[in-house]
């Protein structure tokens, strides 16, 4: 297609694993280029693929074209006239864009994609001799399906995202269409991208456009600015807490118990929150998305499938969240949209439990599991101490904290002793046999001073009795709701996924020539897994680099990464293996 498509597309690649991975760190992207020639010359490819192994065949959208000329005859808008020329230039551009998506879409719909997955496409932006746009693949890693909207109430051509996934999406596709959007796109090699948290703040404007439509409000784009500002206020040192339903006047699952004489618009915001003051202590403030009405609460059974009723909580300085009926759509944390992420991760806490733990039967992991998820609910922070030997340890620190006579934990036992100062020291079991201890350790070369008293003291711990060769994990929550344990452990690598990476690597060593994207697609994911390769690997590894980086020097000015030598790690044991 262009000289630098592989660059682009690895430019690509590289920024939205960066942007997904901040949306929720379980997220796998992956991006490959679509190009359709718009040419019809004898020597160009009709499809091309950028990389050709992104699970694919160029044969799969040869029916793009037909697909097109069959969704552009039959868009409702294809024959829409209008009195000025650049008017209807625009309407026909709509209308292509959209038959050209949906032809793609139709392709990309095809694949029996696993649970947790959703293709996205940027739409098509001409380079050369090609129509190329991105597509993007997302994953859950565990399969977990994040919560959207059921049906969102604009008209179609305004494109409101009905979940945070699609707005981030959608963001991140617009600057990679304005990246090729220039007057010599073929020379384009990297993507020009707003940074993380500009997307995000992008994403989660959008997003809140969709609450505004279900509720039939005018002003489409100041809710969040509303919602952020208003966070950011204090009423007499008070913190903002309270609701605000946003539905249509009339709206049958909505009872208004104070009407304003005159509604408030919504950029009013110093007014507003003097107004949510009153909503912390009873009704929910309405509005239409556009300005505030007055007060009321939520009656009757209201049906989620309608999607035309959501609320905004506000949970204190610079923090709220999006709501529609029991699901959180969006979590909004000094500006910068998230998704609701429990603060503990269930799937890799259970994963590094059992290796911390060997032999634990999994209803005990359940168990702590529980525990710890209660224990982020404490508004302080707090310390879980767990070790089988919690018994002996209670006892050797009996002058630094308060031994009790062991106790099955609760979720409620658990809020109760976590009130108070000091770590609470359980054994695998959920058992309790102290509280409120101060931890001991000796002082360490890895200590993170930015932690502050409560995590280094957790990881002098750990690491002490690591030491005495005691298995221990320490559940350490901060006080602004944020947790972790210790000590977090690297995932495991499948022997089996090895056995084929040392197999490529002896096939690519076989061939004469070393073929460039295969020889570098290997050595980036040995870069990314150096800690598992063993020695015959590193050395394999280290002999295709050499070859390489000579191919390489031959070409004219051509940039590529090269990679350092490849050295087992001493720490690398069985542990890490699965089968």
């Amino acid at each position: 297609m262009w000289g630098f498509q592989q660059h682009f597309q690895s430019s690509v690649q590289h920024q939205a694993e960066r942007l997904f991975k901040a949306v929720d760190p379980e997220f796998e992207v992956k991006i490959f280029l679509l190009g359709i020639d718009r040419t019809q010359k004898p020597d160009n490819w009709p499809v091309c693929l950028e990389p050709e192994e992104c699970g694919f065949d160029e044969k799969e959208f040869s029916s793009v074209h037909a697909d097109t000329q069959h969704f552009l005859e039959n868009d409702p808008e294809r024959n829409v006239l209008t009195m000025e020329p650049s008017h209807s230039e625009a309407i026909q551009r709509r209308v292509l864009a959209r038959a050209q998506r949906k032809a793609v879409f139709k392709v990309l719909n095809s694949k029996n994609s696993p649970s947790g997955s959703e293709f996205f496409f940027s739409g098509f932006m001409p380079v050369a001799d090609y129509n190329v746009g991105v597509v993007m693949n997302v994953t859950q890693k565990h399969g977990v399906e994040h919560y959207r909207l059921p049906q969102v109430h604009a008209y179609r051509n305004f494109n409101v995202p009905a979940s945070l996934i699609e707005a981030v999406a959608r963001q991140f596709l617009m600057d990679c269409n304005s990246s090729l959007h220039v007057p010599q796109p073929e020379k384009v090699a990297d993507l020009e991208s707003a940074s993380v948290d500009e997307i995000l703040a992008r994403a989660g404007v959008r997003l809140m456009e969709a609450p505004v439509y279900a509720g039939s409000g005018l002003e489409i784009h100041g809710l969040f600015k509303a919602c952020e500002f208003i966070s950011s206020l204090t009423y007499e040192k008070s913190v903002p807490t309270g609701e605000m339903i946003i539905a249509r006047k009339g709206h049958s699952n909505v009872k208004a118990t104070v009407t304003l004489e005159k509604p408030i618009d919504i950029d009013s915001y110093r007014a507003i929150r003097k107004l949510l003051e009153i909503s912390s202590a009873g009704d929910a403030i309405l509005t239409d998305g556009s300005a505030v009405t007055g007060f009321g609460r939520l009656v009757g059974q209201y049906k989620e499938t309608d999607a035309d009723l959501m609320v905004v909580r506000f949970l204190g300085h610079q923090k709220w969240e999006l709501c529609h009926g029991k699901q959180i759509l969006m979590r909004v944390l000094y500006g910068k949209p998230t998704l609701p992420l429990p603060p503990l991760n269930p799937f890799s806490y259970t994963a590094d439990f059992e290796r911390i733990f060997r032999g634990i039967p999994s209803s005990a992991t359940q168990h702590l599991f529980a525990l710890s998820d209660e224990a982020c609910n404490q508004r302080h922070g707090t310390v879980l101490i767990i070790t089988p030997e919690a018994s002996a340890e209670a006892k050797r620190l009996a002058t630094q904290g308060t031994r009790i006579v062991p106790i099955q934990l609760t979720r409620d036992i658990l809020r109760s002793i976590t009130a108070i100062d000091g770590a609470v020291m359980l054994d695998t079991n959920g058992v309790c046999h102290a509280i409120g201890v101060i931890l001991d350790g000796e002082a360490l070369d890895f200590g993170n001073p930015a932690r502050g008293a409560r995590y280094n003291s957790s990881l002098r711990y750990v690491a002490h009795m690591e030491k005495r060769r005691i298995p221990c994990a320490a559940i350490v929550v901060s006080e602004d709701g944020t947790a972790e344990w210790i000590p977090k452990l690297l995932p495991r690598v499948s022997i089996t996924e090895l056995k084929v990476k040392e197999e490529e690597a002896d096939a690519i060593l076989q061939l004469s020539v070393i073929p460039i994207r295969r020889s570098t697609e290997l050595l980036s994911w040995l870069h990314d897994h150096r800690f598992y390769l063993p020695q015959l690997l590193c050395d394999k590894a280290n002999k295709i680099e050499i070859k390489r980086i000579a191919v390489l020097q031959t070409k004219v000015r051509l940039i590529y990464f090269e990679y350092k030598q490849f050295t087992p790690n001493p720490n690398m044991s069985n542990d890490y293996l699965q089968s």
